[in-house]
């Protein structure tokens, strides 16, 4: 797990942060949110960039497990201020899709349970990359590590009630009518 995070970092160190945007280290938030889900033993499926839906969007990363939705992956570019991020409409829509949500800037990571932060940690502060003595902090890495760990294990959430399978049924439906 730690080497997956040292491998992580120092891709991302390696970017002039001048010229990258968010979509430049995604390879490496896949290959870092895969070598978990393997540690987990999950079988699950990133999807990176999966197909927009017009009003809704589409989040970076959509992570399944046996055909149903656990939730998704939003990545904003290397210090973007994800505050405002939490606050725009783009998350709003996609909270109304998933009540589980990761929201990253590669090093800072949010967890949306629910519409609520359920978790909130930091790998390192972006001046840290710059520093040539950087080491990263094991205990800040376990942290995001666990996270991650929580956000995989949530279970896709179930129909239970006839109003919930209405719900669920007249969204699809609109986003269907959309599609077509």
């Amino acid at each position: 797990m730690m080497q997956d995070f040292l491998q992580y970092i120092g891709a991302l160190t390696k970017s002039d942060r001048t010229q990258i945007t968010g979509h430049t280290h995604r390879k490496d938030l896949q290959i870092l949110l895969e070598s978990i889900a393997r540690e987990m033993n999950l079988k699950i499926r990133i999807i990176h960039e999966p197909k927009r839906l017009d009003e809704y969007g589409a989040p970076d990363f959509k992570i399944t497990q046996f055909e149903l939705i656990i939730g998704y992956v939003e990545n904003k570019k290397l210090g973007d201020k994800l505050d405002e991020t939490l606050k725009s409409d783009q998350i709003t829509k996609y909270k109304s899709l998933s009540g589980n949500i990761i929201l990253t800037d590669y090093l800072e990571w949010i967890w949306l349970k629910d519409g609520k932060i359920e978790d909130r940690k930091a790998l390192c502060y972006l001046s840290d990359l710059d520093a040539h003595r950087f080491k990263p902090d094991a205990e800040k890495i376990n942290q995001v590590h666990n996270l991650i760990k929580n956000f995989f294990s949530t279970a896709p959430e179930g129909i239970a009630n006839p109003k919930k399978l209405a719900t669920a049924l007249a969204t699809r439906a609109q986003l269907l009518k959309t599609y077509l």
